[in-house]
């Protein structure tokens, strides 16, 4: 789904991704369709720069990479944003906390965002 509305978006038909990319027409339909359940690393950074899309976006949208192997907040902040000081750091992390609260949801348990 996030492949087919970001390509709506730029206004790009199949046929212009296949020319910016140069993958086949049909990849890229069964990619977007989710009939392509294992795409090639390759294929999707080839689409990410395509579409403009984060490629961990992408391999997570696609089932390449599943979401319960992406780093929790904490570590994802100290490497995104390493300008940051761990004071920062800590007043994010307990707003994301209240949001989830909140909205409900569940994070890292027993500082398990903690471990190698």
């Amino acid at each position: 789904m996030l492949l087919r509305t970001r390509r709506a978006a730029l206004k790009l038909s199949l046929r212009q991704v296949a020319q910016l990319t140069g993958l086949n027409i049909s990849t890229l339909s069964e990619i977007e369709t989710g009939v392509n359940l294992s795409p090639l690393p390759d294929t999707l950074k080839l689409l990410a720069g395509a579409l403009g899309l984060s490629i961990s976006d992408i391999f997570v949208a696609t089932n390449w990479l599943p979401a319960d192997e992406l780093p929790t907040l904490k570590p994802y902040l100290r490497a995104k944003y390493h300008d940051l000081d761990e004071a920062a750091i800590a007043e994010l992390e307990a707003y994301a906390n209240r949001l989830i609260q909140r909205h409900g949801g569940r994070g890292p348990i027993g500082r398990e965002d903690e471990q190698p």
